[in-house]
C-alpha cells in the first residue's frame, strides 16, 4: 500500500475508535439517568405482570379520602374483590358494626352499580362514563399502564415506607378527572400496598391494602347488581346527574 494510502488508513482508524469511545463515554449524570430510566420502566411491567397473570384477589382496605374545597377527610374500610377481566367490587362496612356491610361499588367491566344497603337504593351507569377505569382496573388484569401514563419514580416520598418502591403515574391523554395516580409497591413480590389517586381539583382518594388472598375462588355473580334479587327487593333506582354518589 503507498504510504500516503496507509497513513490515511491508520488516521482513519483512530478517528473511528476515538469516535466509538466518544459515543460510550457518558457522564456519572447520564449514566444515573438511564439507570433510573431502566429501573422505572421495569417497576411498571413487574407491576403490571403480576396483576395480568392472577385470576383474583381478595383483600381489606382502608380507604382515606380529602375533598381540597371543603377541607374534609374521611376514612372507612372494607374488602375489595378483583377479578380478570375487568371485574371489581368494593364492599364498605358498617362504622357502627364493622361485621355488616353498609354500601358496595359494583363492576362488572361494562357497568358500575352504586348500592346503598342501609338506604336501599341503587344507582348505575355504563363504566366507561366512570372514572373507576384509570384508578384501579389494572388490578384486574385490564389495560395498559406504560401506554397510558407518563411514569417516575419518586424517591422520599412520604407515602411509602422504607424499601417501598413508590410510582407516580400521569395520563397521556389528558383528564377532566385524573391528574396523577400514585402507586406504593412492595419491591418483594410486586404488588400494590397503596394507591392514591389525585383529581384535577386536588382531591386525593387513597387506598391501602391488607391481607391479599389469590387463592380463594371469586365467583361473578359477586360482580353484578340484580334488583330482581330477593335480598334487593324493595331497592329503588335512582337517577343521578354527573357523577355517581359516593360510597361513605
Amino acid at each position: 500500500m503507498p504510504r500516503r494510502l496507509l497513513g490515511y488508513h491508520v488516521r482513519v482508524r483512530k478517528a473511528g475508535r476515538a469516535k466509538r469511545r466518544g459515543r460510550r463515554a457518558r457522564s456519572p449524570r447520564a449514566e444515573d439517568r438511564c439507570r433510573s430510566e431502566n429501573h422505572r420502566d421495569e417497576l411498571v411491567r413487574r407491576v403490571q405482570n403480576v396483576y395480568r397473570n392472577q385470576e383474583g384477589l381478595i383483600a381489606r382496605f382502608r380507604q382515606r379520602t380529602f375533598n381540597k374545597t371543603f377541607g374534609l377527610p374521611s376514612v372507612n374500610d372494607g374488602k375489595i374483590y378483583l377479578k380478570k377481566p375487568g371485574k371489581v367490587r368494593l364492599d364498605y362496612f358498617s362504622r357502627r358494626d364493622s361485621s355488616k356491610v353498609s354500601s358496595s361499588l359494583i363492576s362488572n367491566g361494562k357497568m358500575i352499580w352504586a348500592v346503598d344497603i342501609n338506604g336501599k337504593w341503587y344507582y348505575q351507569q355504563r363504566l366507561t362514563r366512570s372514572t373507576l377505569p384509570a384508578a384501579i382496573t389494572f388490578m384486574t388484569g385490564a389495560g395498559d399502564l406504560a401506554r397510558r401514563f407518563n411514569a417516575r419514580l419518586l424517591t422520599g416520598s412520604k407515602h411509602g415506607a422504607i424499601g417501598e418502591k413508590v410510582l407516580e403515574l400521569a395520563p397521556k391523554e389528558p383528564s377532566s378527572t385524573l391528574k396523577t395516580l400514585v402507586l406504593v409497591v412492595d419491591p418483594s413480590d410486586f404488588r400494590v400496598r397503596k394507591l392514591i389517586t389525585t383529581s384535577s381539583a386536588d382531591d386525593t382518594n387513597e387506598l391501602s391494602f391488607y391481607q391479599p388472598d389469590t387463592t380463594r375462588t371469586v365467583a361473578d355473580t359477586w360482580f353484578v347488581f340484580d334488583p330482581e334479587a330477593a335480598n334487593a327487593r324493595g331497592f329503588r333506582q335512582i337517577k343521578w346527574k354527573g357523577a355517581p354518589p359516593k360510597s361513605p
